[in-house]
């Protein structure tokens, strides 16, 4: 049985979708109102995990948007800016990512910590490397520069 659900949230010109569990072949996109706002931001931070045919539903769901709303992806976990990189047909000019974590290691302990990054302003060297936090040091998880592809996408 598929936990995936979305609540919504409106205010005046903006409405947040709020995806939680798991975004699968169990998706059924059609059954979903598309907010017809100026804004609409989809908020990613309780998503458990997505497949590739989550992947196409989400793209296929992302279509059905007009092509005058922008919409803004939040609190992305890496596995979906993994899949972000991978497949074209999420990202364009009116859809763009905000904010995301970065997935930090820590080596002797393999101890597993993400790291919130806003993606206004931000440029690739400001995202270290290297994480020290709580005396502890944790390594980027992963190739660095084809994680960090979608910062520098062009439409």
């Amino acid at each position: 049985m598929n936990t995936f659900k979305i609540e919504k949230i409106l205010v005046p010109n903006m409405t947040t979708l709020i995806f939680s569990g798991s975004l699968n072949e169990d998706f059924v996109q059609s059954d979903i109102e598309i907010p017809q706002d100026i804004l609409v931001r989809l908020n990613l931070k309780d998503l458990i995990s997505i497949n590739s045919c989550g992947v196409r539903d989400l793209i296929n769901f992302l279509r059905r948007f007009p092509d005058s709303t922008k919409v803004e992806f939040e609190h992305c976990p890496a596995f979906f800016i993994q899949q972000v990189n991978m497949v074209g047909g999420i990202l364009n000019k009116m859809r763009t990512i905000r904010s995301f974590y970065v997935p930090y290691v820590e080596i002797e302990t393999e101890e597993e910590i993400s790291e919130f990054f806003e993606t206004e302003n931000l440029k690739i060297e400001d995202i270290p490397k290297i994480l020290i936090k709580e005396g502890q040091s944790f390594e980027f998880d992963g190739p660095f520069d084809k994680f960090f592809r979608f910062l520098s996408m062009k439409y």
